[in-house]
């Protein structure tokens, strides 16, 4: 039947079309389009100014967008709630959003070593060489040096000592930083330095007479003998091709290939590209969604203390936000996070992103302190791929979470960070009662209190991170509050190895510190559910180290292939470990027979531990505590655990490929082990880009 005559459907949404080739006096459609995306924002708000009960699309043409200053989304530019603004690129995110400056006007100085005047205010930590990041200078050139030696007992938090040699003679300290990992072993059986977070300090100055190098910050920890650095940002230092330095007004750069006039040299003028941000958190800017952009070439941090890498240096920030969204987008080779969430952030979607290649963190999400208002909460970050994180700063990690609540992290991708795959982070109660007094944090109320809390973290995969760190995990945890869930993971191939010399141990036992997911200090009631972990290597590592009140570990296959046990614990700091559940578990040690290591272990320690599955390489299964170690009966007749679980074959469908469900027929399942299908795992088929 024919429409009735002046039948009316919904109105069309409109739509404002920007090219490379556009005119910003032209009327933003499609045959003559704006030719930059300010001037897209001033045409959107125009729109929402009359009436902000409607959707409105950004169509942005394939092509190069340079943004001479951070692309800003307020109120302003927020639809009312059920209405959405789009900035929407081609299929493949070929419309490039970027801060790079091109170098130019380059004269020789001295053998392959050429300088260019620097464009008045340009100053970076970071550059490229066509498509290839370039090196600040440093010594030595790869891996570390060692202090030598500490200044003062303890170590001082400003100055160390360096070896001879190991600092060029006559080097200046303006313009230089030092790249170090502090914190001094705690005692004669923990003779591993901590190597837990890396400051970038500026270098005060440098004595060659007592060969002591003064920093103008403190570090996280004190500096001591063995503590790894290098230092960094001086021409002087320049001695191989691909390096730069800054040097009163020019950039001094040895290119990788000539002639240099050939080759596009270009350098960051930004460091966040856009900003979605409201005026306050009663006034947010909500409901703008960045689909199929890419986002390159941004800052990154100069010098950035351990625990606060760059706060400023985010590819794209979020704050005072709600109902915002990045999809199907790539944020590749930046100077510091790729995305990050500050404060009021709440309903933010991270979905089919590619995010490679950036200076600290994939993503940041930071709540508020405790105390304050639990305003960062109900985010997704899903879909995502995460690689090559911590280019610039060796406390990067795919995803880092701090006092931010019931967010779901799912069907990631993450691999090759210098510490965490994700790590989550609260408070525990001394660090809580040392830092805010005021808010009489008790164990009592301690929950109640913590924003770190019912996170969810699924179905991810996590490879190939704490590559430059320790005491670490694929997935971690420290101070979280109750309701995190860590369900059907694979967290794999992590291997501490030989690869930085100096990470070892008088004491094996106490070699670098790994492991694949790690319940850390304080975090209570943690669940750690139907996981997949394998290929946790080294003389200190283990799938599981499981510590605070009530956490649970079920339903898991833990493969040790390290030097600890499948499953460690222990008590830190007076922070309690009691009531901890492990149950329906395959627990394989492919070296060794340590299923347990309770390393402080007392009657409130385990609440449950049965109907597990142990099958090692060796002919028993032991269950270590820091004095004795007892086999399967012994624990059983000693304690009452573990009384109906069993030790044999899991029969694995090919573990040596990473197929680790069991057969039909496994004597797992009738314990209540259930399979994890290794395609619910990692990306989804309807990953929208190019990997």
């Amino acid at each position: 039947m024919p429409a009735a005559t002046g039948a009316v459907g919904p109105p069309a949404e409109p739509t404002i079309f920007v090219a490379t080739s556009g005119d910003d006096t032209a009327p933003g459609s499609e045959a003559r389009p704006l030719k930059t995306l300010p001037a897209a924002q001033s045409a959107v708000r125009a729109l929402l100014a009359q009436d902000n009960k409607q959707s409105v699309r950004v169509q942005i043409a394939g092509g190069t967008y340079l943004l001479a200053a951070t692309l800003g989304f307020d109120q302003r530019d927020s639809p009312a709630d059920g209405f959405t603004v789009r900035y929407v690129g081609p299929a493949d995110a070929s419309a490039v959003l970027t801060a790079d400056r091109e170098i130019t006007g380059w004269e020789k100085v001295s053998g392959e070593i050429q300088r260019a005047k620097m464009p008045p205010g340009l100053s970076f930590a970071t550059m490229f060489e066509n498509d290839r990041r370039a090196t600040l200078a440093r010594t030595p050139n790869d891996g570390y040096a060692r202090v030598s030696a500490a200044v003062g007992p303890d170590g001082s938090r400003t100055q160390f000592v360096y070896g001879a040699g190991d600092v060029p003679d006559g080097i200046d300290a303006p313009g230089l930083t030092a790249y170090l990992w502090s914190g001094c072993a705690r005692s004669a059986r923990d003779t591993v330095n901590y190597d837990w977070e890396v400051d970038v300090a500026p270098v005060k100055a440098i004595d060659a007479r007592t060969r002591t190098i003064t920093l103008a910050e403190q570090t996280a920890y004190p500096i001591c003998a063995g503590n790894r650095y290098f230092i960094q940002g001086s021409r002087t230092l320049i001695d191989r091709a691909g390096e730069f330095a800054l040097d009163q007004g020019y950039l001094y750069y040895w290119p990788r290939a000539a002639p240099i006039e050939a080759q596009r040299i270009g350098a960051p003028g930004l460091a966040r590209l856009v900003e979605l941000k409201g005026a306050s958190e009663s006034t947010l800017a909500k409901n703008i969604v960045l689909e199929r952009l890419t986002f390159t070439r941004t800052d990154g941090p100069k010098a950035a203390p351990a625990f606060a890498p760059g706060p400023d240096h985010a590819t794209i920030h979020i704050e005072n936000a709600e109902n915002v969204a990045v999809r199907g987008s790539r944020i590749v080779d930046v100077g510091g996070s790729g995305i990050e969430l500050r404060g009021h952030a709440q309903r933010v979607v991270i979905e089919g992103d590619l995010i490679d290649g950036v200076g600290v963190h994939g993503i940041w999400i930071r709540g508020p302190q405790t105390g304050q208002p639990r305003t960062s909460k109900d985010n997704r970050v899903t879909n995502t791929l995460i690689r090559a994180g911590g280019r610039l700063h060796g406390s990067g990690s795919g995803i880092k979470i701090e006092n931010s609540a019931a967010n779901e992290i799912s069907n990631n991708d993450i691999s090759d960070m210098p510490r965490y795959g994700i790590s989550l982070k609260g408070v525990t109660l001394p660090s809580l009662q040392k830092s805010l007094p005021q808010l009489a944090a008790t164990q009592a109320n301690l929950n109640d209190l913590r924003h770190a809390r019912d996170n969810v973290v699924r179905r991810n995969d996590i490879s190939r991170v704490v590559t430059d760190s320790q005491d670490a995990g694929g997935i971690e945890m420290w101070g979280a509050g109750p309701g995190n869930r860590v369900e059907e993971n694979r967290v794999h191939d992590i291997d501490t190895g030989d690869r930085r010399d100096g990470f070892t141990s008088t004491t094996p036992e106490r070699g670098p510190i790994l492991r694949g997911v790690y319940i850390d200090d304080g975090s209570d009631g943690a669940l750690v559910r139907g996981n997949v972990i394998y290929g946790i290597r080294g003389p200190n590592a283990a799938p599981v180290m499981l510590k605070g009140i009530g956490s649970e570990v079920s339903g898991n296959v833990l493969v040790d292939d390290g030097g600890g046990a499948a499953i460690e614990s222990a008590v830190v700091d007076e922070v309690p470990v009691e009531a901890l559940r492990v149950t329906r578990n395959v627990i394989v040690r492919t070296v060794g027979s340590d299923a347990y290591w309770w390393r402080s272990f007392s009657d409130k320690t385990v609440g449950e531990a049965d109907r597990n599955l142990f099958f090692s390489a060796s002919p028993t299964v032991r269950f270590r505590f820091a004095g004795e170690v007892l086999n399967l009966d012994q624990w059983r007749t000693r304690y009452g655990f573990d009384k109906t679980s069993v030790i044999a074959d899991p029969q694995f469908v090919d573990a040596a490929r990473g197929d680790y469900r069991v057969r039909d027929g496994s004597p797992a399942l009738p314990l209540g082990f259930v399979n994890l299908d290794p395609a619910a795992v990692g990306l989804r088929s309807d990953f929208p880009l190019k990997r």
